[in-house]
């Protein structure tokens, strides 16, 4: 009986973009709903070999700061705590 080596397919890889991009779905999710978590994943995927990853955890980091900030800013205007007295 012989054996036939085991080769990636075109399928494999395909299958593969697919979760990468259901992940990067999900981490931005995390992004909108945790912005500490994900400016963590962000920096780790930002060593990462694959350019692809880089550029997601730069994605990442960048989105999450944002909706920090933008967080910071509802969160003052409801609680308003913030008062400018001239």
């Amino acid at each position: 009986m012989k054996t036939i080596p085991a080769e990636t397919t075109q399928l494999e890889k395909y299958e593969e973009v697919l979760l990468d991009g259901y992940s990067l779905g999900l981490l931005i999710l995390i992004a909108i709903l945790l912005p500490p978590i994900a400016i963590a994943i962000g920096g780790v995927m930002l060593f990462n070999d694959d350019p692809y990853k880089r550029d997601s955890g730069k994605m990442l980091v960048t989105g999450a700061l944002l909706v920090l900030v933008i967080w910071t800013i509802i969160l003052i205007s409801i609680s308003g705590t913030l008062t400018v007295q001239f």
